[in-house]
């Protein structure tokens, strides 16, 4: 008896976080561990998570990734038809595609004001970051999202934070992980932060 409600009790505390939803936001030529890693560790937390990119289809990773045989993402959702209000959390992977992909897209601009606007909870790790420069901010003449807000990111983007996006940028210590937790807003800096920016996502959508 004392067995059967230790595996229930197990089983609840796993499927009472299967109603946390994520939407997972690629760019064309993501950074495969900035998704596949902490995409795992949300699944096995018992989260659901969906893919949301720009066009409909299939998301390619970086071309090394390819090369090292990191597959394909399938999308979801495009970012012009998701509907950002019905998830939990959104997290935004970095890679090279988040300079066209991100930081000059006004549905994305729009997508993370609102998600401002209604304290949601986001993730944003590596070059993706540096949307938090543009969004609502492009041209430099607007109010910066996260103005402020204890941030970390890939360094060559810290500029762009720093000076657009009027963020405390804090880059760590690049021989180790680095995650930053500000409120609602988890930022990781770098592939190598992957494991930690999972970790941490999960933790704090568990204890909300």
């Amino acid at each position: 008896m004392r067995i059967a409600l230790i595996l229930f009790g197990l089983f609840f505390v796993q499927n009472s976080f299967a109603n946390v939803k994520v939407a997972y936001f690629l760019n064309e030529g993501f950074k495969g561990e900035e998704y596949y890693t902490p995409r795992k560790l949300m699944e096995a937390a018992g989260f659901d998570v969906k893919v949301v990119t720009r066009y409909p289809g299939f998301v390619n990773p970086t071309r090394t990734d390819q090369a090292n045989k990191v597959p394909s993402a399938k999308s979801d959702f495009t970012y012009d038809n998701v509907n950002p209000e019905k998830f939990d959390l959104l997290v935004f992977a970095g890679g090279g595609g988040a300079w066209a992909d991100y930081f000059p897209n006004k549905t994305i601009h729009k997508i993370l004001k609102d998600a401002f606007d209604r304290n949601q909870w986001l993730g944003l790790i590596c070059a993706g970051t540096g949307v938090l420069g543009t969004a609502n901010n492009l041209y430099g003449d607007g109010v910066p999202l996260a103005k402020g807000r204890h941030v970390t990111g890939l360094p060559e983007v810290s500029g762009l934070l720093i000076r657009l996006g009027q963020v405390n940028y804090d880059k760590g210590d690049l021989n180790k992980p680095k995650v930053v937790v500000d409120g609602h807003l988890v930022t990781g800096r770098d592939p190598m932060s992957a494991q930690l920016f999972g970790e941490t996502l999960v933790a704090s959508l568990q204890k909300k």
